[in-house]
């Protein structure tokens, strides 16, 4: 087998794993559980679960609990500027620097919906939905204008 050949198939290999790994980083669960798993249902009794900074937008921008559930929750950072994780119906408010995490338990409510946000962007927010009430809202569907990442359409 000839150079050029050997370099042909090894930037071939290089191509298609690119690919590969590419298109398997871009979807976003829509909603996560108290466990850390995707889906719309509630999680198991009391768990961990993380909720990534990145891009200046939430990642999941959805979670649900079971009512009354205690969960450890972690904020990770991976922007270079600080993010907080703030929910005035929760009472949380913990923030992390660029590329750090932080964490807190919290309760969820004994129904209905808790909103969260980044207290230094105001297009980062998300829901905590209790019970199911608005877990299932089919995706892109938007309140005052922005879409579920946050996005109004306009700059910052």
């Amino acid at each position: 087998m000839s150079v050029v050949m050997k370099k042909g198939f090894a930037f071939a290999f290089v191509m298609v794993t690119t690919a590969l790994l590419t298109s398997a980083c871009g979807a976003e669960p829509e909603a996560a559980t108290s466990d850390g798993t995707e889906g719309g249902g509630a999680g198991g009794g009391g768990g961990a679960t993380e909720v990534v900074a990145s891009d200046i937008s939430f990642s999941p921008t959805k979670l649900s609990l079971k009512p009354g559930e205690k969960i450890e929750l972690t904020l990770t950072n991976e922007d270079s500027t600080t993010h907080s994780f703030t929910s005035e119906d929760l009472g949380v408010d913990i923030e992390a620097e660029g590329g750090a995490s932080a964490s807190t338990s919290l309760t969820a409510p004994q129904s209905g919906i808790a909103e969260f946000h980044c207290r230094f962007h105001s297009q980062m927010t998300g829901k905590i939905s209790v019970g199911g009430d608005g877990a299932d809202k089919p995706e892109g569907e938007t309140e005052g204008g922005q879409t579920e990442s946050g996005d109004d359409g306009g700059g910052y």
